[in-house]
């Protein structure tokens, strides 16, 4: 267990971390988590079981080291830094001595579900970097900020692809911003060309239909004037 430290601290004494991830963990399942470190950072994590009821039941019949949660920690070559049980609601670091792409894996031992109706298990993973304290600093009493060491470094050894990540990101999205107003107004292009054609349908309905009322109009004008003169001329007869 090589740099691997357990840190006597409940979540209550935590140093400030993302918000944890809730999910359930049931019998022989695996969650895994991922965050990139910078080298010479501490890898901090806490695993929080957050049912009452099995706090209580494992801390009344469960040992340390035996029960709990099975913990792996990899580094981003995928080697195996860590693989252990560890005691669920504490905290635990790990100084990572290369940067890269860290991963945390996590599942309860079977003795978790041994108490009564438990077959499911709500979890809390905290694990991220952006607020983790360099290991030198540490020793000496300092507090470095993730991203302002990430910005010394970057001073020292020059611009590398990385840094570029973040402008690649906003580009896209500016990107994708243009590419929707585009469809949009196109979609607005389309509605107005389907608007002005309906339009110039419904006035060319109403020139036929206005005819038409003029021709039944007319129509039964004439009829009207025919019968009239018939029966004139009936009258006239008789």
């Amino acid at each position: 267990m090589k740099y691997f430290t357990l840190v006597a601290a409940t979540i209550f004494a935590l140093v400030q971390h993302v918000q944890g991830i809730y999910f359930y963990l049931e019998k022989n399942q695996e969650k895994c988590f991922k965050d990139e470190v910078v080298k010479n950072y501490t890898l901090e994590m806490t695993i929080n079981i957050l049912d009452k009821d099995i706090t209580d039941y494992y801390d009344r019949n469960l040992q340390k080291q035996k029960d709990g949660i099975n913990l792996f920690v990899l580094n981003s070559d995928g080697k195996q830094l860590y693989n252990g049980v560890v005691w669920p609601n504490e905290q635990y670091e790990y100084d990572a001595d290369k940067g890269g792409e860290y991963k945390v894996c996590v599942s309860m031992t079977d003795s978790m579900f041994d108490g009564p109706g438990v077959s499911q298990i709500k979890t809390q993973v905290k694990f991220a970097s952006e607020f983790h304290r360099d290991k030198k600093a540490a020793k000496s009493g300092e507090e470095v900020h993730h991203a302002e060491k990430k910005k010394e470094e970057a001073d020292q050894t020059g611009l590398k692809q990385g840094h570029f990540a973040p402008i690649r990101k906003r580009i896209n999205k500016i990107y994708k911003k243009i590419l929707d107003i585009k469809q949009f107004q196109n979609y607005e292009r389309e509605q107005e060309e389907m608007y002005e054609a309906n339009q110039k349908k419904l006035a060319s309905n109403f020139f036929w239909l206005s005819l038409f009322q003029i021709a039944v109009v007319v129509g039964s004008a004439a009829y009207s004037v025919w019968n009239l003169k018939k029966y004139f001329v009936k009258k006239a007869i008789y």
